[in-house]
């Protein structure tokens, strides 16, 4: 009753949801929240609400409806600067799937407004976040400098940060990138570096 009095805490719901990995149940959930959130025209509510939705999409490999959430997102939150981190999320998830729609300039694009807006903000760990998901556009497009940059600047992050789980994440990230540049003896030694953080993570 709670959740239904207050369409916030729904989507906040939703949102955890996603955090777990339940995506077709976040998505429910959201759709509920969402159409309560309009009756009651809370417009930061809504944006909000549309990014986590987002998420969900995205999380279920429906990256076509992820993107049309995250435009909502942008339009509702664009020219309102309490809004602005709402805006860059959006443009963070618009970014993402535009990647794994194969769009991948665009998805450049997006990712990289999102990460000067995180920038502006003085969130490093959202920039950090977005650097790694911007090198695998870097990647994808053939820019190999740039993606590893960026993920040598987030791999800095969350050392600094002793984040062992994300560190894994970039590290399998530039085994990839050494791999697909022919350095297979640096890829090897990346690659075990990131199982290294895993155990760490598990023990």
């Amino acid at each position: 009753r709670l959740l239904e009095a207050r369409p916030s805490l729904l989507s906040l719901k939703g949102a955890l949801l996603c955090n777990f990995g339940e995506g077709y149940t976040a998505l429910t959930i959201l759709d509920q929240a969402i159409t309560d959130i309009q009756k009651i025209e809370d417009l930061p509510g809504l944006a909000l609400a549309h990014v986590r939705r987002s998420a969900a999409y995205r999380l279920t490999g429906d990256y076509a409806s992820a993107l049309r959430d995250s435009d909502e997102a942008l339009r509702l939150s664009e020219n309102r600067p309490e809004l602005q981190p709402i805006y860059a999320e959006a443009e963070r998830f618009k970014g993402l799937s535009l990647y794994h729609l194969g769009m991948i300039t665009d998805s450049i694009h997006f990712l990289e407004n999102a990460m000067r807006r995180y920038t502006q903000f003085g969130e490093k760990q959202s920039v950090a976040r977005t650097q790694t998901e911007l090198g695998m556009s870097y990647r994808a497009s053939g820019n190999y400098q740039a993606a590893r940059d960026v993920y040598a600047q987030a791999l800095t992050e969350w050392r600094r940060e002793d984040n062992i789980y994300s560190q894994a994440i970039v590290l399998n990230n530039m085994g990839v990138l050494y791999h697909n540049q022919g350095n297979y003896e640096l890829a090897l030694r990346t690659l075990e570096a990131g199982l290294d953080c895993v155990r760490l993570s598990h023990s």
